[in-house]
């Protein structure tokens, strides 16, 4: 519970929260009426990033005056629940309805007494070394772990005269004031960041980002040429089996680049459903075949994927109807959810969660992770089912392919992994100046209440007859509180808490 007492500047003093602080009041019951409209802030209310109430409700103060917490105007509201307290979830209550609050009794309520600027303890709390101490002492089960009002109370707290307070505070929220607006400014560059790579691949699937590379060759082979040897291949392969692939309507479709023509996945790979081994068969599993689900893509979340959570065996495979997917070929999860997509490096199975397609030899898998990417909205669309939506299997055959002649396709892929590298180059630079935000947020806490983030006045009176005061008043409460009927609402321990 107590900190590092370092050694403050003249005039300031170590106390405990307790002693400057009234811990978790309580509302008179005449405060107000039953009927009174009073604010009332559930957990959601409290912006953890900005400290501050949002959107809170109004509800009579009959109905919220038991079994929640009571607060009023200028008191300081800290989470003490986990995960909302270490996220920062603190504010101080202003513009309460009549003036006074009710809400979650996952709250700290903190209470400045005397001259003890509420701002001050609001900072002194937000700061990440306060809350990892709270941290620690938490105390309760797991998912519900909750700081002691012990804590709170017995926390130290490096006492300033009341006139550095004010200073302090105004420098403290002209500091954080700059840096929030630089915070505000670098949270507008990742959404610019999104647009261009949707801009990116708008470009490469509609021929224009290799334009000029097309204008630079000579007798390029069209698409309908090398559809036309995956068909022959596929004959070969099918005989009797095959069947000529329907004609596509290209009347609603957009107008493709000379010698680029629509397909369909079907016509340019074959599209494999996966499937699962008994689980409770125990030599079907722990085996060396990777063995994909869409968890698995949602846990890897990049273009390249060569390994699975779990694995089956020999055994496992031939159980069931899932297939050995050649390295290099696309898998899509297609249920729960729908979209997440990699090239495997490996060969694999998968679930029946996943989708696997098998490109022809000519055709570019990294070309059709693109395209599925750019896609995955749409794909999400062809999704049906009552229990989850899932992507079926013919409508991922069914699914338009614009192809490029044969040595386009790796020219369109190096372009997009060029401008995504500068883009990821950007991106990885914000994060670096956001991370930087934070320590600078940190470090103007830490000066602030060392006595270093601004100038000390000789003339101001100590922290210490500041102490004594409080202490003064709290005294004066007890003594007039024992000559008071028994019955009274206040108790000593609520001014002295």
């Amino acid at each position: 519970m107590t900190a590092e007492r370092y050694k403050l500047p003249k005039g300031w003093v170590w106390t405990k929260l307790r002693t400057i602080c009234k811990i978790n009041p309580k509302h008179p019951k005449d405060i107000v009426s039953a009927n009174t409209p009073v604010s009332f802030v559930p957990m959601s209310s409290i912006d953890a990033e900005k400290g501050e109430i949002i959107d809170p409700q109004t509800r009579p103060f009959g109905k919220v005056r038991k079994g929640y917490t009571h607060f009023a105007n200028g008191d300081v509201l800290l989470a003490k629940i986990t995960p909302c307290m270490e996220n920062g979830k603190a504010a101080i209550a202003k513009d309460l309805h009549n003036g006074v609050g009710c809400g979650t009794t996952e709250l700290h309520i903190l209470r400045p007494l005397g001259s003890i600027l509420s701002e001050l303890i609001f900072y002194y709390i937000r700061q990440i070394n306060f809350r990892r101490r709270a941290e620690a002492n938490m105390s309760g089960t797991a998912g519900h772990l909750r700081v002691p009002v012990d804590f709170i109370g017995e926390s130290d707290f490096p006492l300033s005269p009341f006139p550095e307070q004010k200073r302090i505070v105004q420098k403290i929220e002209i500091l954080l004031g700059h840096l929030n607006k630089t915070r505000q400014e670098l949270a507008k560059i990742p959404p610019l960041i999104k647009k261009f790579r949707q801009s990116v691949l708008v470009k490469a699937f509609s021929g224009e980002l290799t334009k000029e590379w097309r204008d630079q060759q000579e007798n390029l082979e069209p698409a309908s040429a090398l559809l036309a040897r995956i068909r022959e291949e596929r004959k070969k392969k099918l005989s009797k089996k095959y069947r000529e692939p329907e004609p596509i309507d290209t009347s609603n479709l957009p107008e493709l680049p000379e010698g680029w023509k629509w397909t369909r996945t079907k016509e340019i790979g074959e599209v494999v459903t996966g499937s699962t081994p008994k689980t409770q068969v125990s030599e079907y599993w722990n085996g060396n075949i990777v063995w994909l689900t869409p968890k698995d893509l949602g846990r890897n979340n990049s273009k390249y994927i060569s390994d699975s959570k779990r694995r089956i065996t020999q055994k496992g495979y031939k159980s069931c109807s899932t297939k050995l997917i050649p390295k290099n070929s696309i898998v899509l999860s297609t249920r729960a959810p729908i979209g997440h997509v990699s090239v495997v490096q490996v060969d694999f199975c998968t679930n029946q969660g996943c989708k696997s397609i098998i490109s022809a030899k000519e055709i570019c898998s990294d070309y059709l992770y693109y395209l599925l990417l750019h896609n995955r909205k749409h794909l999400q669309s062809l999704g049906s089912g009552t229990t989850f939506s899932e992507l079926a299997k013919d409508k991922l055959e069914n699914f338009l392919v614009p192809l490029p002649c044969f040595i386009e396709e790796p020219q369109i892929v190096k372009r997009i992994e060029a401008l995504f590298a500068r883009a990821d180059s950007i991106e990885k630079a914000v994060q670096g100046v956001q991370a930087h935000c934070e320590k600078l947020n940190e470090s103007i806490l830490i000066k602030a209440f060392r006595g270093e983030l601004v100038e000390q006045d000789p003339d101001d009176e100590p922290a210490s007859m500041l102490l004594k005061k409080i202490k003064s008043e709290k005294s004066r409460v007890e003594e007039v509180y024992m000559k008071q009927d028994k019955k009274q609402i206040f108790k000593p321990q609520d001014v002295l808490n």
